[in-house]
């Protein structure tokens, strides 16, 4: 039987654009047999500035949720405490196991596919949270236990089950570990799963010894030019760690010359909404400290691009900052440290000779095709050009093969790893938040982990450049590729 993998089974899901007192944007709402699911548009609404990637998981998962109660319509919920009780167990197992058997039937005729742990636990705390919102946010609850479970609407029955499922007695893993020591009353669970397995993941990285030849040949535009954004944002992942994402916020005035080690770029990865930015108001004749939200809609008319949709969107993890309360940003931090002096000097010809000026936005890297002259560049487009530099250059492009641009932020950590640093100072590198509130006492501070990875820089030098001869190697680079 060919059915499309947790396509929705009851439920519709469109794309409205809607006009809030702060802001226009797309929202997903879901459609059920009782017409628009209300209670998540409203929760959209409430979380208007939010991400797409959270608002599409909050869809995801919800409507799985929907389709599950569905397919239960029929339990009897009213006088068996059991099946309340663990209604949203199995829900999670199911998620976890998939509803297809060995023998490829599905008997509850949902066709979800299994899903990793990680993935699951993501999705349930997202489900969670909605569902603490809306029980929390609805004062009439009370009245619906009162009424036949089968006679309720699909918002009652997310009510009355959110009330037999306190989040504080229904985590992932309690769920997990009541569900082993007990059958599932409501479906027979026959796959036998180890929960608490440790996921070994086979994390491909890009090879150090390729990406001279991806930056400088694969990047190169005939004889004698090169393509220096491209060859910047690969450089920003590769020798400073950032996600693909993370170089599409950045403003041209986000780079500057580090006053502590001169010629070497300082490159402050501001939060796309709450960062800090000092504004000139030519009405006021005053300067002004703003948010970047506030900026971007205040100069440009802009919106942030976590927040905007289609080609335009940068995506923005929940990054550790370097510096938090009015500034909010992070801090690339170069390994080996003579990437941020290469950086630095291709940001200069960069912006003297190819971003033009006097544009509707400030951002710095931008597109410099006809079609979409002076516009925010755009990640598919980057994709696109790393993927034909890759091809230039004789590798094969796929994740397998470590040869997307996520592999350049791997290698970063792979270089850091290697090199036998500290783990806090590669926490701290790779902007990885602590699971431990009280480790942050122990982190290392901006200064102590530039002063570690200078002095560990020399390790990896050999893998990039196979010979050089005890010579200067950024004064190598200046002559072979900077003219």
């Amino acid at each position: 039987m060919n059915k499309q993998n947790n396509s929705p089974k009851f439920h519709a899901v469109v794309t409205i654009n809607v006009r809030t007192e702060f802001i226009t944007r797309n929202l997903k709402v879901i459609f059920t047999n009782d017409g628009v699911f209300y209670p998540l548009l409203d929760y959209f609404i409430n979380n208007q500035f939010k991400s797409i990637s959270w608002q599409n998981n909050a869809t995801y998962i919800v409507g799985l949720f929907i389709d599950y109660i569905f397919v239960n319509k029929n339990s009897d919920l009213n006088n068996d405490r059991n099946r309340k009780i663990y209604f949203m167990p199995n829900f999670i197992k199911l998620l976890q196991n998939g509803s297809i058997n060995n023998e490829g039937e599905d008997s509850l005729e949902l066709f979800w596919f299994p899903k990793k742990i990680s993935r699951v636990s993501t999705l349930i705390n997202v489900l969670y949270s909605f569902l603490d919102w809306y029980y929390k946010k609805n004062k009439n609850r009370d009245s619906i236990f009162v009424k036949d479970y089968n006679d309720l609407s699909m918002n009652e029955r997310i009510l009355y089950l959110r009330h037999w499922n306190n989040r504080r007695q229904t985590s992932l893993l309690s769920h997990l570990k009541t569900l082993d020591k007990n059958p599932s009353p409501i479906y027979d669970i026959n796959k036998k799963v180890n929960f608490f397995r440790s996921e070994i993941y086979d994390i491909k990285y890009f090879d150090n010894s390729k990406i001279m030849d991806l930056l400088f040949t694969g990047f190169k535009r005939g004889s004698s030019s090169y393509d220096i954004r491209n060859i910047m944002i690969t450089i920003l992942m590769h020798f400073g760690g950032t996600r693909l994402s993370e170089p599409f916020h950045l403003f041209v005035n986000d780079v500057i010359e580090d006053p502590n080690n001169p010629g070497c770029a300082l490159v402050k990865l501001y939060h796309p909404e709450d960062g800090y930015i000092n504004y000139f108001d030519k009405y006021t004749n005053k300067t002004v400290e703003l948010t970047r939200k506030e900026y971007l809609q205040k100069k440009y008319n802009l919106t942030p691009r976590n927040l905007q949709t289609g080609t335009n969107h940068a995506g923005w993890k929940d990054l550790a900052l370097d510096k938090t309360g009015k500034f909010n940003y992070a801090i690339v931090y170069w390994f080996p440290t003579w990437a941020g002096k290469l950086f630095w000097n291709l940001y200069k010809r960069y912006i003297m000779e190819i971003r033009p000026k006097n544009l509707s936005n400030p951002y710095l890297f931008v597109s410099t095709h006809h079609k979409s002259f002076g516009l925010p560049y755009t990640i598919n487009a980057f994709r696109d050009s790393h993927q034909n530099a890759i091809k230039k250059i004789n590798l094969h492009y796929k994740k397998e093969s470590g040869t997307t641009p996520h592999a350049h932020r791997h290698a970063y950590g792979q270089n850091l790893q290697n090199s036998g640093l500290n783990k806090n100072i590669i926490q701290k590198a790779l902007h990885h938040k602590s699971p431990f509130s009280q480790m942050v006492y122990t982190l290392p501070s901006v200064e102590k982990i530039n002063q570690v990875l200078n002095e560990a820089s020399n390790n990896i030098n050999e893998q990039i450049f196979i010979e050089n001869n005890n010579e200067d190697i950024f004064e190598n680079l200046k002559e072979r590729f900077l003219g």
